[in-house]
């Protein structure tokens, strides 16, 4: 199975609901910055998109004398302008994200019980799950322990995109960005909590003896 959706409102508790048990369960996480000019041009793709089904919606209805356009293309749209505004701040990123559920058991009910009680903790967490159907054979590389991701490209691209504060949700860690000119990172001061950047204008001098 993979992660087709999250909800908007995505919380820390879902994959470890999954884990938290002695059942037969992998997850598989690939996380992949975007770049920010590959990632404003996708956004801005999928808003013109998106406005081509609204304008061809509204001339159906002209034909039809309605005024119907779905909620789910209003939904979307306001989505996509929200994630386009939001990625021209420069400590907002975009990050390519797929998360894959492998599940085994010693018998064909004890799947079917398996795979019913990760059907529920995803409804439980408003994620929608789909099952890789005739994909198996990628669908084991791309999982633990090889993870290499089978699905990346393509008409085989399975994904979805979050933001730097909802993908570090599902990283085991937290990360932050800092930017120095022709200049050097040494880490966090665990005093004040800043980088710890080299002094540019500090001089060294040597001495030498006899």
């Amino acid at each position: 199975m993979f992660v087709k959706r999250y909800d908007r409102t995505l919380n820390d508790t879902f994959i470890s609901s999954l884990l938290d048990n002695s059942e037969k369960i992998t997850v598989s996480k690939h996380i992949v910055r975007m770049d920010k000019g590959e990632a404003a041009a996708l956004v801005k793709k999928r808003i013109f998109d998106l406005q081509g089904r609204i304008q061809k919606r509204k001339e159906k209805n002209y034909k039809e004398g309605t005024d119907f356009i779905p909620f789910t293309y209003k939904e979307s749209l306001a989505e996509l302008e929200d994630l386009q505004n939001r990625l021209s701040d420069s400590n907002c990123e975009l990050f390519k994200i797929g998360v894959f559920v492998a599940i085994s058991a010693d018998s064909k009910e004890n799947l079917e019980l398996l795979t019913q009680f990760i059907c529920d903790k995803a409804m439980e967490h408003q994620v929608q799950l789909d099952i890789l159907t005739l994909q198996q054979a990628n669908a084991l590389t791309t999982i633990m322990p090889v993870a290499n991701n089978q699905f990346t490209s393509g008409e085989s691209s399975i994904c979805t995109y979050l933001l730097s504060d909802a993908a570090g949700i599902l990283l085991p860690f937290s990360a932050v960005n800092h930017f120095a000119e022709n200049g050097t990172c040494y880490g966090i001061s665990s005093n004040s909590s800043a980088p710890i950047l080299p002094q540019p204008r500090l001089s060294f001098s040597t001495g030498q003896t006899k």
